[in-house]
Parts: C-alpha cells; structure tokens; sequence
C-alpha cells in the first residue's frame, strides 16, 4: 500500500503475530540529522504519511502528554523552578498536538532514516 502510494518503506520480510515479531528489509545506508533537514524528499514523505486516513481495522498507539509524565520527569532531572514551570506551561498548550489519529507520530529521529 505504501509504495503503492509513493511512500517509501523497507519491504516486509515476514510477521508472526503469534511472537509478536516483524521482520522487514535492512535498509544500509544511516542518514544522519543534517541530512533530514536538508533533503525536501524527507517533508515529502512525512507529508504523503500524515495525509493518509487510518483504517478502521488498525489498531493505534494514543500518543499523550500527561501532567502526571511531566511531574515524574521533572522529579527525575530536578531541575529549578523556573525551568519546572516552563515546561508545566509547555505540557498544558501541547494537547492539539496529540489530538486526531495518525499512521504515524511524525517522528524524523535520523535513527529511523536510511538510504538505499
């Protein structure tokens, strides 16, 4: 469907639902972040994922950011006040963010880029 689309993905090599394990084509070449920034066919491709409408028989990871997230984080890097409140402020104006359902969460890490 994807490639199908335009949208290039690395090939599925085999799914056995029973394990819950996917095997899909080794993709050799790392992009690194630079690259991500500097490459339009990047925003293309993110551009054809966002586009496309969930199915009504896939099932979709909920991406969230929680006060509760925020307050564990916070109590872990122990940060100033100051800092703190920046980022209570930056989870309170972020729920658009994470409304709607998506393919995918519109993650360009260089870690989940290649080349082939």
């Amino acid at each position: 469907l994807f490639n199908a689309l335009g949208i290039h993905v690395p090939r599925l090599i085999q799914f056995d639902d029973q394990k819950n394990v996917l095997h899909i084509e080794y993709v050799p070449h790392a992009v690194d972040q630079a690259f991500l920034l500097e490459d339009d066919r990047v925003i293309e491709q993110l551009v054809k994922l966002h586009q496309l409408p969930p199915t009504s028989d896939g099932i979709y990871h909920r991406h969230q950011w929680t006060p509760q997230a925020t307050q564990q984080a916070l109590t872990t890097l122990e940060l100033g006040s100051e800092t703190e409140q920046f980022f209570h402020n930056l989870q309170q104006r972020s729920a658009h963010l994470f409304d709607g359902q998506n393919l995918i969460s519109g993650d360009s890490n260089a870690g989940n880029w290649g080349q082939r």
